[in-house]
C-alpha cells in the first residue's frame, strides 16, 4: 500500500500528547507502520518545538528532543515553501496550506477548526483524527 501524504497539523500531534506524552499515540502508529508519510516543513517544526516546550507537557530538553528526532525520521522536510495564494480565517494557518497545496498532499489531519471548515475547497482533504482513521477503514 502507498503511504498517505499527510500533514500532521501541530494540534493534531499535541491532542495526541494530551494528558501525557504518548508516542504509541495512533498519530505515532500510523507514521510508524507506513501508513502515512508526514510532509512537514521548517515552520512547522518550528511551532511543534516551541508547543512541546510549553510547561503543560512536563517534557525535559531530552524529551522533546527524542520525540523531534523521532518524528523527522519519518517524515519529509521542506524548508521553503512557495506561498500558493491559499486563503483562510487564521493567517497561521496559511503555511499549513501552502506546503499541501505545493506538496499536493492527500490530507491534513487537524484539529483546529479553521482548516477543518475548509474540508472540500481544496484537491485534499482535511480532517481530524477520527475522520482519518475512518477514511482508512472505509478502503
Amino acid at each position: 500500500m502507498t503511504p498517505w501524504r499527510a500533514i500532521y497539523d501541530t494540534s493534531a500531534i499535541l491532542s495526541s500528547m494530551t494528558p501525557a506524552p504518548n508516542r504509541g499515540s495512533i498519530i505515532w502508529h500510523w507514521m510508524e507502520s507506513g501508513v502515512v508519510e508526514p510532509i512537514v516543513s521548517d515552520y512547522l517544526i518550528d511551532e511543534l518545538v516551541a508547543s512541546i516546550a510549553e510547561p503543560r507537557f512536563r517534557l525535559s530538553r531530552d524529551q522533546r528532543t527524542s520525540i523531534i528526532t523521532e518524528y523527522l525520521q519519518h517524515a519529509l522536510t521542506f524548508d521553503r515553501v512557495p506561498p500558493s495564494g491559499a486563503y483562510c480565517r487564521d493567517p497561521d494557518d496559511i503555511p499549513v496550506l501552502d506546503l499541501a497545496i505545493w506538496q499536493q498532499v492527500d490530507v491534513i489531519i487537524s484539529t483546529d477548526p479553521d482548516l477543518l471548515d475548509l474540508d472540500g475547497e481544496f484537491a485534499f482533504r482535511i480532517v481530524n483524527l477520527a475522520g482519518f482513521q475512518a477514511m482508512l477503514t472505509s478502503m
